[in-house]
């Protein structure tokens, strides 16, 4: 899909109800949104657009785009999709800078190191590919064996990315080797993970609707947390790291 400008307005920031809404990210012009219709909708692979409100001003962005993560600096957003590309975006313009291509199917997430230098990617090809934003290169290929990849994480230290996905697992990888440091199994597929703010614990969401959590360090099962009908999509942990919502 090639990028298309629309018009700003000052229309009330909300998603059709057929519209997928896939990530919300706090952006310093505003709160950015990645949306997506469905293909019955739209004859095609779906309508999908960031749109940014600042103030009562809403800016909307033409772009292939199932999530936006903004960078630890607040310069830019990273964009994927199905077109297997990751773009990072100038956050005032939401132009692409570079286009990352290296993954084989759809890209459903990616995350940014702590510290900026490095950003993961994970795709449908069950890949997890680790980039150097600052010149678009590839930097490392974290193998392991979530196919598809659903999303991606950097622990805090920016030392440990996490994927999870199908096959019943959550892989926490070393960034030195890009080895596979520890598998996490789970009873049903995952799609969430995060870490807690001081890196001890990960948490994943899964299909079933639990929320669960493991050690980091031993790899240990720490607790489940049950309460959801339906699969969880995203995770919050509080500052503190002492409630998840």
């Amino acid at each position: 899909m090639i990028d298309q400008e629309v018009t700003s307005d000052t229309s009330p920031l909300n998603c059709p109800w057929f519209a997928f809404l896939f990530t919300v990210a706090f952006a310093p012009l505003g709160l950015a949104i990645a949306q997506e219709e469905p293909a019955a909708t739209t004859k095609g692979h779906g309508a999908a657009e960031i749109r940014i409100q600042s103030g009562n001003t809403i800016r909307a962005y033409k772009a292939a785009c199932w999530f936006a993560i903004d960078s630890p600096d607040g310069k830019t957003l990273a964009t994927g999709s199905a077109d297997r590309v990751v773009r990072p975006r100038d956050v005032a313009s939401l132009k692409a800078k570079a286009a990352l291509r290296g993954h084989t199917g759809a890209v459903n997430f990616a995350a940014n190191s702590p510290d900026g230098k490095h950003l993961v990617s994970g795709s449908s090809d069950g890949e997890i590919l680790a980039w150097d934003p600052a010149n678009g290169m590839e930097c490392a290929r974290l193998t392991g064996h979530i196919k598809p990849v659903r999303t991606v994480a950097f622990s805090p230290d920016g030392k440990t990315p996490a994927g999870a996905g199908v096959r019943q697992a959550v892989q926490l990888f070393d960034s030195s080797t890009g080895q596979v440091r520890t598998a996490l199994a789970v009873e049903t597929n995952a799609r969430p993970v995060t870490f807690s703010p001081d890196g001890q614990f990960v948490a994943a969401g899964l299909y079933s609707g639990e929320v669960v959590d493991w050690d980091v360090a031993t790899g240990e099962f720490e607790r489940s947390l049950p309460g959801q009908k339906a699969l969880v999509y995203r995770i919050v942990l509080a500052p503190d790291g002492k409630s998840i919502n």
